[in-house]
């Protein structure tokens, strides 16, 4: 679609592979023998810094693992200043104040209701990795950390006169410790760890990208369709997921133009179809391509006329027919519209909006999905 330079630009996209991972509940202490971490699959864990901070302060440090490898860091809540150093695997974050629109209102953070739960932003990383569920992760901080609750309102001298740790710079997180949903606490409840999907970009810098979709195939293959923008127009782009390994992006519209959002489904022979709308002229039409394994069909129109025919979703029924909804501009106002793919033959729209609500009653944004029995 046509962009303007006050514009959100697109988020990259990235596919997120959910990890099915058997956690132990064992508090034994983790073992630290080699292990291959080209045989792991791959993990990752959050931390978030200063969840409890009432102050903002800096959170640089490093991380290193008993067994298997750190292959990446990510970045989580960054702002500009933040940075991260895969080379060493090292950060360097901070917490920072709310902005001030937040108490706009004149409440304060601890003031009820409050309008965010903490003091300070609380800001991250993400740990991918690839190691045993004994591994364990060592944290070294920059600077040490007060630990809160652990002094009981003695000097620091004192609490470690006594045995207790009043500061920290450095902890262990043993993995077979996180909780498969909801998180552990660190440092006295200063860092909070839980785990998360890793995420794999699938996308380059050439092009601004969105507008997403997903469909698996029977085969388990996984398709990825979007709208890429580049030199003030989008093209329709397409990659697969096959054992592992993606595809080189496939580029499905004809030729740079004017597009929007993308969907996705199998037809009963076998083939992908990507719908998207385009514009032509002054109005948005629905576009459909067929992909058979080895080459592209046609671009078919599956609407005509003067309207626009946008936010669009498709779906197969358990015999393989292909079911497209829309909202399309008709009369006047948007209603909601449907045609099928039955064989090689797209059916006529059909109008599923009630045709005797008011004039000025407009239907958005359609979903369809197919039960077993092909009910739609």
């Amino acid at each position: 679609m046509h962009r303007v330079p006050s514009s959100t630009i697109a988020s990259t996209i990235v596919a997120v592979v959910f990890l099915a991972v058997q956690w132990t509940e064992t508090q034994a202490e983790a073992q630290t023998s080699p292990q291959s971490s080209e045989t792991e699959t791959l993990q990752a864990v959050t931390l978030v810094f200063g969840y409890y901070d009432e102050e903002p302060s800096p959170w640089d440090g490093s991380v290193s693992i008993s067994a298997g490898a750190i292959t990446k860091i990510r970045p989580h809540h960054f702002r500009q200043e933040d940075k991260i150093s895969n080379k060493d695997n090292s950060w360097q974050v901070s917490t920072k104040p709310w902005p001030n629109r937040l108490f706009s209102a004149h409440l304060h953070p601890r003031e009820f209701p409050r309008p965010i739960l903490n003091a300070v932003r609380p800001i991250g990383i993400t740990i991918e990795y690839r190691g045993p569920e004994t591994a364990v992760m060592q944290i070294k901080l920059k600077e040490p950390r007060k630990l809160p609750g652990v002094t009981f309102g003695v000097s620091d001298e004192q609490a470690e006169s006594f045995g207790m740790k009043a500061q920290a710079d450095q902890f262990q997180l043993r993995l077979h410790d996180l909780p498969e949903s909801g998180w552990l606490q660190l440092l006295n409840g200063r860092i909070l760890a839980f785990r998360v999907p890793p995420v794999e970009q699938i996308t380059k810098s050439e092009y601004e990208d969105d507008y997403p979709s997903v469909h698996v195939d029977q085969t388990g293959n996984m398709w990825v369709a979007w709208i890429g923008y580049r030199d003030k127009e989008d093209e329709v782009l397409v990659r697969r997921r096959h054992e592992g390994a993606w595809s080189e992006p496939m580029t499905v519209s004809d030729s740079p133009g004017d597009h929007f959002s993308t969907d996705m489904a199998m037809d009963a022979t076998g083939r992908l179809w990507v719908v998207w709308s385009q514009r032509e002229d002054s109005d948005w039409h629905l576009m459909a391509r067929a992909y058979d394994g080895t080459k592209w069909g046609p671009i078919e129109q599956l609407t005509h006329g003067a309207g626009n025919n946008i936010f669009h979703r498709i779906t197969s029924d358990s015999e393989g027919t292909l079911h497209v909804v829309w909202q399309g501009s008709r009369g006047g106002r948007f209603d909601i519209l449907s045609k099928s793919l039955k064989g090689n033959r797209w059916t006529d729209e059909i109008a599923l909006s009630d045709p005797d609500r008011p004039q000025r009653a407009n239907d958005w944004m359609p979903a369809v999905a197919a039960d077993r029995s092909g009910t739609v």
